[in-house]
Order: structure tokens, then sequence, then C-alpha cells
């Protein structure tokens, strides 16, 4: 589940919460839990994670030699990807999940391949 330090909806102040923005709260991330788990629950919302982590630069550097407002630009996307693999991670078989999506991108990858090699694409 999403912690107090990453929920979207956590006021920006330190004040402490009542019990209607406690119930408030966790109803939202209630909802957003349920609905991100009925995204991993389809390939197709599998794979658009998938692409969405890749492009984030979630496995692959950020740092850019003599180049720090780019680096800061993909260390911003990276934190981005990372809150997203977290969350995939945070469901009941997140790793399960996250293995799958690998595999089917692997899959997808070498079926790319391979019609790019016999001229279909």
């Amino acid at each position: 589940m999403v912690s107090r330090n990453t929920d979207p909806f956590a006021e920006f102040d330190d004040a402490p919460e009542t019990d209607q923005q406690k119930k408030v709260r966790k109803a939202r991330l209630d909802r957003e839990y349920i609905a991100f788990r009925d995204v991993l629950a389809t390939y197709e919302g599998r794979e658009y994670l998938w692409r969405l982590l890749e492009r984030c630069g979630v496995w692959a550097p950020s740092f850019r030699v003599g180049e720090p407002d780019t680096t800061s630009f993909n260390e911003g996307a990276r934190n981005i990807g990372l809150s997203i693999y977290r969350d995939i991670l945070g469901q009941a078989d997140g790793a399960e999940v996250l293995a799958a999506m690998q595999k089917e991108a692997r899959a997808r990858d070498e079926s790319f391949k391979k019609e790019m090699e016999d001229g279909a694409v």
C-alpha cells in the first residue's frame, strides 16, 4: 500500500489528521490500490506499465557527465518510475507480477526482433 510519505493525497503540512481526514485518505488509497491491481490484471496494463518503467529510466543510469540539468531531469523521471515500481511490489503478488511483466517484455522484444528480420515490420 502507498505510505504517507508517497501519498499523492497527503497534505504538505505536518498538521495531525482528523479521524475524518484519515477515513477519506484511506478510502482514496483503497480505490487507488484496487484500480492499480485491475490494471496489472490485464496484459495490456502490464505492457503499458513496463514501457513506462523503461521510459522513466528505472534500470538505466541517470547521470550524464558535465550535464547536471540532464542528470536532474533524468532523476526526476526515474523517481516517478521508482514510485510505480514500488506500487507494483506493494501489491499482494507484486514480485510475481513484476517477473511476469519482464517475461512478457522479453517475448514481445523477441517477436518484434523476428518481425524486423523477416521484414514484416
